[in-house]
C-alpha cells in the first residue's frame, strides 16, 4: 500500500437473521404456500429486534421483484423526512433481505 493512501474504518454494523420456513397445505382451498417466521436482531433497528411472518406462494418469489421492492424501500428511507416512515422502511428493507436470503438457500 502506498504511503499516500490512508484507510479509515467506518462504523461496523451487524445483523442477525433467523428464518424458519413452514410449508402450509390448505386442503379447503387446495393451495400450498410457505410461511416464513423471521426474527432480525440489529442495532440498525430502533428497538434492536423485529419479528415478522411472511407468506410466500409455493412456486416462490421472483428475485427481481424482491430487489425492485428493496430499491423502492431504500428510496423511501433515503428521501423521507418522517422518522416513523424511515424506521418502517428500515424494517421492511431488513425483512426483504431475509426473504432474499431464504430464496437463495
Amino acid at each position: 500500500m502506498s504511503e499516500d493512501v490512508k484507510e479509515i474504518p467506518g462504523k461496523e454494523l451487524s445483523a442477525s437473521f433467523k428464518i424458519q420456513s413452514i410449508t402450509v397445505v390448505d386442503t379447503a382451498y387446495r393451495s400450498e404456500y410457505y410461511k416464513l417466521r423471521i426474527k432480525i436482531q440489529s442495532e440498525v433497528l430502533s428497538q434492536g429486534e423485529a419479528e415478522f411472518e411472511f407468506m410466500i406462494p409455493f412456486n416462490g418469489l421472483k428475485t427481481n421483484a424482491i430487489i425492485r421492492d428493496l430499491k423502492e424501500m431504500y428510496e423511501l428511507y433515503k428521501f423521507s423526512d418522517n422518522t416513523k416512515i424511515s424506521e418502517g422502511a428500515k424494517e421492511e428493507i431488513l425483512r426483504l433481505i431475509a426473504v432474499l436470503i431464504w430464496t437463495l438457500g
